[in-house]
């Protein structure tokens, strides 16, 4: 997560990442599939502006963007409940559209 946060260009927000912005796809489309995994009860930022990240992000791009909110896990929802975080991964990957190509 940290490493992947690191290699973002500069001054290039999240939810443009994530909305796909300067990405085309072989479709021609913005964007690509992608899961964001939110622990709701964020203790860094608080449990209120968590849930308003994963609001907003549900908002951006549903069509590529698929938002799994975690109850009972906070900043680091892979590290306080792996078994939650990758239950959510594998549902995700057996329904994403890399999977059909």
């Amino acid at each position: 997560v940290i490493g992947s946060g690191q290699k973002l260009a500069p001054n290039r927000p999240l939810n443009e990442v994530l909305m796909g912005v300067g990405e085309e796809g072989d479709d021609g489309n913005s964007g690509f599939p992608t899961l964001v995994v939110m622990g709701l009860e964020d203790q860094v930022s608080s449990p209120a502006a968590a849930q308003a990240r994963a609001e907003l992000f549900c908002t951006l791009t549903p069509e590529t963007v698929t938002v799994e909110k975690i109850d009972g896990s906070g900043h680091c929802p892979h590290d306080e409940t792996p078994e939650k975080v990758a239950k959510a991964m594998l549902k995700w990957f057996a329904s994403s559209p890399l999977q059909r190509k």
